[in-house]
């Protein structure tokens, strides 16, 4: 299931789905890692959650979102937790 029925992200007028796999509902088979895979400057949002964690190189991803932004863009990305042991808050 794709993020977009996961997280009912429903209010876009357009979405675009990159998957290193081509499976349904992907509109865009590719890796995050080549800055070519999407053109520069031509988003207004990217959402990613759960996936920096599986690349192999997340801060050239990271760099690349940037690219992909609009000027004024925004990015909603979420990671786990890598450090499982820490200060307050306890949780």
């Amino acid at each position: 299931m794709l993020n977009k029925e996961v997280y009912q992200f429903h209010n876009a007028t357009r979405y675009q789905t990159l998957d290193i796999l081509a499976r349904s509902g992907v509109t865009l088979v590719g890796n995050a890692h080549d800055p070519s895979i999407i053109e520069p400057e031509s988003l207004d949002t990217v959402v990613i959650f759960n996936v920096l964690e599986h690349c192999r190189e997340p801060w050239v991803v990271v760099k690349n979102i940037y690219s992909w932004l609009k000027v004024g863009g925004q990015c909603f990305a979420m990671v786990p937790n890598a450090q499982r042991l820490h200060d307050a808050p306890v949780d």
